[in-house]
């Protein structure tokens, strides 16, 4: 697989939690947008696991 080259400033990698709402302001999205796409795999970033047998994920 070809390495990807990023082009123009991107901000370092603190580490910190980005809520779901934070993010969704950011990219002008809905919050439940985020979420759904985080679940699918659609969105390129985060992880959503599924809680237990419930419908619920964790972010």
């Amino acid at each position: 697989m070809p390495e990807v080259i990023y082009q123009g400033d991107l901000p370092a990698f603190t580490g910190r939690n980005v809520p779901i709402k934070e993010i969704a302001s950011a990219i002008g999205k809905d919050a439940q947008y985020v979420r759904l796409g985080i679940q699918q795999g659609l969105l390129k970033f985060g992880t959503a696991i599924k809680v237990g047998s419930s419908n619920e994920f964790s972010y």
